[in-house]
C-alpha cells in the first residue's frame, strides 16, 4: 500500500502562534535616544545602560532589580536606539 500526504501551511505574517493580529495592537510612542554607529572603543550611557563597542560588537550592560545583565549585539544593529513603554507600566 502506498500512502502519500501533502501538507500546506498558509499564514498571514501578522498572525503569531497565539493568533494575535499585530496590526490591531495599540501603538506605543517611541522616543529616539541616539542614532549613528558607535565607533570602536567608544562608550555611551542611556537609561542606566552602558553600551561599549569592540570587535564589530556592541556590549550592553545594565542592572535589573537584583542582578546585573549583559547583552551582546552586532554593531550594525545598534545604529538607532529608541525608548518605549512596551508593557504600559510607566517605565
Amino acid at each position: 500500500m502506498l500512502l502519500s500526504a501533502a501538507a500546506f501551511l498558509v499564514a498571514n505574517w501578522n498572525d503569531t502562534s497565539r493568533g494575535i493580529n499585530v496590526a490591531r495592537l495599540n501603538r506605543f510612542p517611541l522616543t529616539k535616544i541616539r542614532s549613528g554607529f558607535l565607533d570602536e572603543g567608544r562608550r555611551c550611557t542611556f537609561d542606566g545602560i552602558v553600551a561599549s563597542a569592540h570587535d564589530r560588537c556592541v556590549t550592553l550592560r545594565g542592572k535589573g532589580t537584583e542582578k546585573p545583565w549583559v547583552v551582546y549585539i552586532g554593531d550594525v544593529a545598534f545604529q538607532q536606539v529608541y525608548r518605549a513603554d512596551l508593557d504600559g507600566n510607566g517605565t
